[in-house]
């Protein structure tokens, strides 16, 4: 197996749109439920606004801890694993030429 830069640089590049997909769930959910919040902190709202928001970020908090965040969890630990093991293949592959060569 000849070592060329595709063995690090495609399995490197998925870990690292995982790792970015998972970063960014993570960081969309947390904005959403702070921008409801700083909404609801806002004075001027009639109580049926309040208690869509309110209704809103009751949603948002439950799926939020349910799903949104076991998600990301996963797709966070996933990219870097994948990263890490890309990185040490390529190098172990490196090393395997060197020494055949």
């Amino acid at each position: 197996m000849a070592w060329n830069w595709k063995t690090l640089v495609y399995p490197y590049l998925i870990g690292a749109v995982i790792l970015i997909i998972g970063i960014g769930l993570t960081t969309y959910t947390n904005s959403v439920v702070d921008g409801i919040q700083e909404t609801l902190r806002q004075g001027g709202l009639s109580q049926a606004q309040r208690d869509y928001f309110q209704g809103m970020l009751d949603w948002w908090v439950l799926n939020k801890i349910t799903f949104y965040n076991p998600i990301a969890y996963l797709l966070t630990i996933t990219g870097v694993i994948v990263v890490i093991f890309s990185i040490f293949y390529s190098l172990f592959v490196i090393l395997h030429e060197s020494k055949t060569s």
